[in-house]
């Protein structure tokens, strides 16, 4: 049983944060994904597209993962720069996204 002052301290941590000047650095880019000003990071990966079977062995999807690490961060660095745009690209079979589910 969660008691009143419990949840009176519990829903005040979100108050505090967004007035919270390390927070708001620290949590940049969760504010602007949340305002609509930049895509998750999830929907980024999505978009990346590759070709790996499942039954390949964890060694050579890690080393994929690892090829495909920098090509994220730099499709995310020009999206977050408005150098690219997601909109109207495809989402392929096989994203970066299904290989780190996978």
């Amino acid at each position: 049983m969660i008691e009143a002052g419990m949840w009176t301290d519990w829903r005040s941590e979100p108050v505090a944060v967004v007035n919270d000047e390390y927070a708001l650095r620290s949590l940049a880019r969760y504010f602007d994904v949340m305002e609509n000003k930049k895509p998750a990071k999830f929907v980024i990966a999505k978009k990346i597209p590759i070709n790996y079977d499942r039954k390949d062995s964890t060694e050579k999807l890690w080393q994929l993962h690892e090829n495909l690490t920098h090509e994220y961060f730099t499709l995310e660095r020009k999206i977050d720069t408005k150098l690219e745009n997601l909109e109207g690209t495809e989402t392929p079979r096989q994203s970066f996204l299904d290989l780190k589910i996978e």
